[in-house]
């Protein structure tokens, strides 16, 4: 299923049509025909158009997929990612971090002397899937083969 299929089931899921529903995302009509019918992809503006007109569709269902069609808890209270766009800039990285500018560079290490390895248990993961956004608000994804 793709992001244009899951825009429709939310069209459905809201019992409005296609121009009640491009109207409310504030998109023209044409556009959201051109992603039903597969002749342009959606953008970034439009899962933020989306995301301001249904606070409470979770987001990685939009775009990939993932999850429950709507959101059923605050992040704090499940063990999941919080979405990309739950919170504003400020309070993710705290008002003050934004106030005192970037942080001053670390002093040059001396060459002869290593770094520091502490001992660690050794992880291992796996590449399950790489995402690349464009500036023009598309994006693909790239799954290794096994």
């Amino acid at each position: 299923m793709e992001i244009k299929d899951r825009l429709k089931m939310l069209q459905d899921e809201q019992k409005m049509s296609q121009k009640e529903f491009a109207k409310l995302l504030g998109i023209a009509e044409g556009s959201l025909s051109g992603i039903y019918l597969g002749r342009t992809n959606p953008t970034n503006n439009h899962t933020m158009a989306v995301h301001r007109a249904f606070p409470n569709i979770n987001i990685n269902w939009l775009l990939f997929g993932e999850g429950d069609m709507y959101k059923e808890s605050s992040p704090q209270e499940t063990d999941e990612m919080p979405s990309l766009f739950a919170q504003p800039a400020e309070a993710r990285l705290g008002v003050q971090a934004l106030k005192d500018g970037p942080k001053p560079a670390m002093p040059p290490q001396d060459p002869a002397k290593p770094f520091p390895v502490p001992p660690a248990e050794v992880l291992r993961r796996n590449v399950k899937e790489i995402r690349v956004f464009y500036d023009d608000g598309t994006y693909e994804a790239f799954v290794p083969s096994k």
